[in-house]
């Protein structure tokens, strides 16, 4: 019998699905992995595979048209704020839902495969496992970034360098924990002479979760010396002139910002290891 888009859907195929892979039944998937990863997912209570393709094309009716899927892989974690709310690159934990109640998962961006679309419908889904809302969302904006991540100007990265263990400890602080991303504008973006000067604009990001009560106590009591401290680390800095720094919601955040302001990946002053429990090395 010839399955086609219906039925797969009806299977529960689609974008943010979850394939287990400690289920016997998806072991032809499991022999797919790299050696590495399979010796890592065996240490593994739980691992899933989860589909990051569009539904459009991961249940188009023809696989010469669309032949390969590209999946990325989750894993149960102890919960870590400093790889939440999508600041570091490389790690991200989130919570999924299990009969109602919250459990944490890990992804690293390493671990981003693309496999036989075929080979992967003719198994079926995991359906125990729920997003929370724009949980999924959240996942596809952290593999992207990966991708968007922009390259900063050498000596702009110089310069920060010199402030390494105090970015590190304001990168590791309760308060800075809560924060979903920092964005800023270089001007000019290009590589300068050392004597010549930077001017810099920050945003500081609140995550969208954050309700209006507690976004207005966060940026009551929090915010300020969030702020503060940056400023001071950049005021610290040679030839860097700080112009604006301001702390707004993800929800805040337009396009037309995006436009203007380039996300800046901390990772560096965060861990001197991704800190993954997935023994990849």
């Amino acid at each position: 019998m010839t399955l086609g888009r219906d039925d797969w859907l009806k299977s529960g195929w689609k974008r943010g699905a979850f394939i287990d892979l400690k289920s016997q039944a998806n072991s032809q998937l499991f022999d797919l992995l790299p050696d590495d990863i399979k010796a890592a997912v065996n240490v593994q209570r739980a691992a899933y595979l989860i589909p990051v393709l569009n539904d459009c094309a991961l249940v188009h009716d023809s696989f010469e048209t669309e032949p390969y899927v590209q999946v990325t892989l989750c894993y149960p974690c102890e919960k870590n704020n400093a790889f939440c709310n999508l600041k570091q690159p490389r790690t991200y934990h989130f919570p999924l839902l299990k009969n109602g109640e919250e459990h944490y998962f890990e992804c690293l961006s390493r671990i981003f495969l693309t496999i036989e679309r075929q080979l992967l419908l003719n198994h079926t889904p995991d359906s125990s496992l729920v997003w929370p809302e724009l949980g999924l969302d959240k996942l596809l904006n952290w593999l992207a970034d990966r991708f968007r991540q922009p390259t900063f100007p050498d000596e702009w990265n110089v310069r920060l360098d010199t402030k390494k263990s105090r970015f590190h400890s304001l990168w590791k602080s309760e308060k800075f924990g809560f924060c979903s991303g920092v964005y800023i504008s270089v001007h000019p973006f290009s590589e300068v002479s050392p004597t010549d000067a930077y001017d810099v604009k920050v945003l500081i990001l609140a995550p969208e979760e954050f309700d209006g009560k507690t976004y207005r106590q966060f940026n009551k009591t929090d915010a300020p010396e969030i702020i503060s401290r940056l400023k001071s680390i950049l005021d610290s800095i040679p030839n860097l002139n700080v112009k604006a720094i301001d702390v707004i919601s993800e929800g805040a955040f337009t396009k037309s910002m995006e436009r203007q302001y380039k996300r800046w990946s901390l990772e560096y002053y965060s861990y001197s290891r991704d800190g993954s429990s997935f023994p990849l090395e």
